[in-house]
């Protein structure tokens, strides 16, 4: 619209694979978001197109992981430690702030789930169930084992040993990273 100079435009959307299926809607032009969306699009164009810096993610972090393995391609521990510019500082800084968060918000986690589970748990003994009523309505309680099956890392290198054959047809291997920040150890002089 702000191409065209239009104040208004109609568009019409077949669904459903079937002509019968037709939605027709109208969109008046609002200047106030188009003068944003041009400013949005300009800062957008000089400061990363042109001068070749790429955006800030801004999606999942898992997301962000994800295309960061698909644009720089798999891990490579041989490749040369990079060094990051003091822009990173803050970032840095503001991780570490983040990581005391949550290893605050994980510890008072655990002291809830604690405090849920032994309501209830001591009473149940070795039953997996247990019912009571709470204020007119029935509930349920279920404590159920779960088990899972899996090798531990020495029963792994056992089979590797002892029928290498079955665990080249059944061992997978696949690739992620373990993400840390610590202080680095400064060389001595």
């Amino acid at each position: 619209m702000a191409v065209m100079n239009v104040s208004r435009v109609y568009f019409c959307c077949l669904y459903g694979n079937s002509e019968n299926e037709v939605v027709i809607r109208h969109k008046d032009r609002d200047l106030d978001y188009e003068s944003e969306m041009i400013a949005l699009e300009e800062h957008f164009w000089v400061n990363h197109v042109q001068a070749r810096i790429p955006p800030p993610y801004t999606e999942d972090g898992g997301l962000i992981m994800e295309s960061v393995r698909r644009h720089h391609g798999a891990a490579d521990p041989e490749a040369p430690e990079v060094l990051l510019n003091g822009d990173h500082a803050a970032n840095i800084a503001r991780f570490l702030d983040l990581q005391d968060l949550k290893r605050e918000l994980d510890n008072r986690v655990k002291a809830v789930d604690y405090q849920m589970n032994s309501l209830i748990v001591a009473e149940m003994g070795r039953s997996c169930l247990a019912s009571c009523e709470v204020e007119g309505t029935p509930y349920l309680v279920a404590y159920n084992p779960v088990l899972k099956t899996g090798i531990d890392k020495n029963g792994l290198f056992r089979l590797k040993e002892r029928h290498p054959e079955i665990y080249d047809e059944y061992v997978t291997v696949s690739e992620s990273r373990r993400f840390y920040l610590r202080p680095k150890e400064r060389e001595a002089a």
